[in-house]
C-alpha cells in the first residue's frame, strides 16, 4: 500500500500542475458495509475500500444483485489510484446537475479529468460499453438529456439491462469533445471542472461548444 501512496501522491501533484486552482483535499480509506467505492464531503476524500479494492477473484456470489459483481469484472488491484484521482476532482467541482445532462457532465468530468492525469484511458465497464455502442448511446441520450430523471442513464448498476452508469460515459465522451475544441489545454480544464452543473443554460453552452452534437 505504501508504493500506492506515493504513486497517489504524485499523481495529484500532476494534478495540480494541469489545474492550478486547485484545493487540497484530505484522502481517507474506509470500510463502508459494501455502499460506496467513494464519495466526498467538502475537502474530504472517502474510500471504500472493500469496493475500491475488489476484483474479478471476489466472490460475489452472496450479493443481492449484479452490480458489485458487474463492476469487479473489471478492477484491478492498482486501480485504487484511479479511484482516488476520480473522487478527488469531485472535491474541486461546483454543485451537481439537475438535468440528466447536467449530471452526466458533472460525474463524467471526472473520469475524463482522471485519464488526463494518468496518461492512460480507465477500464471501466461503462467506459468501454459505451465506446463501442456510442453512435446508439448518443441518438438515445440527445432525446433524454434534458430530463430530471436519470435514473435509466446513472446509479443504476443493479437495474440496467446492459451495463450501468452510461450517462457517466456519455459526459466523459461530452468533456473530451470539449477538451479537444479548446486550444488552451489548461483553459479547457479549468471551464470542465468549474462548470455550474445545476445551470441549465450553462450546460447547454458547454455541450454546443464541445460539438459533440453537429
Amino acid at each position: 500500500m505504501l508504493d500506492q501512496q506515493q504513486e497517489i501522491d504524485r499523481y495529484i501533484t500532476i494534478f495540480q500542475k494541469l489545474y492550478p486552482n486547485y484545493r487540497e483535499a484530505s484522502i481517507y480509506f474506509t470500510i463502508t458495509a459494501i455502499r460506496s467505492g467513494g464519495t466526498t464531503q467538502d475537502s474530504l476524500v472517502l474510500i471504500g475500500t472493500e469496493i475500491a479494492t475488489g476484483n474479478a477473484q471476489i466472490n460475489v456470489s452472496e450479493f443481492p444483485d449484479d452490480r458489485l459483481g458487474n463492476f469487479f469484472k473489471t478492477q484491478k488491484e492498482d486501480n485504487i489510484i484511479p479511484f482516488v484521482i476520480h473522487e478527488y476532482v469531485y472535491t474541486q467541482q461546483k454543485t451537481e446537475g439537475n438535468t440528466l445532462l447536467g449530471q452526466a457532465i458533472y460525474e463524467g468530468a471526472c473520469d475524463f479529468i482522471t485519464e488526463l492525469v494518468l496518461e492512460k484511458p480507465l477500464q471501466h465497464a461503462y467506459l468501454q460499453y459505451g465506446k463501442a455502442h456510442e453512435a446508439t448511446l448518443k441518438e438515445k441520450f440527445a432525446k433524454e438529456m434534458y430530463q430530471e430523471d436519470y435514473s435509466d442513464w446513472i446509479y443504476n448498476g443493479a437495474t440496467a439491462d446492459t451495463v450501468g452508469d452510461l450517462g457517466y460515459f456519455m459526459g466523459y465522451a461530452i468533456c473530451k469533445a470539449y477538451y479537444q475544441q479548446v486550444l488552451n489545454k489548461q483553459q479547457a480544464i479549468r471551464e470542465i471542472i468549474e462548470l455550474d452543473y445545476a445551470d441549465k443554460e450553462a450546460v447547454i453552452q458547454f455541450l454546443k461548444d464541445a460539438a459533440y452534437y453537429n
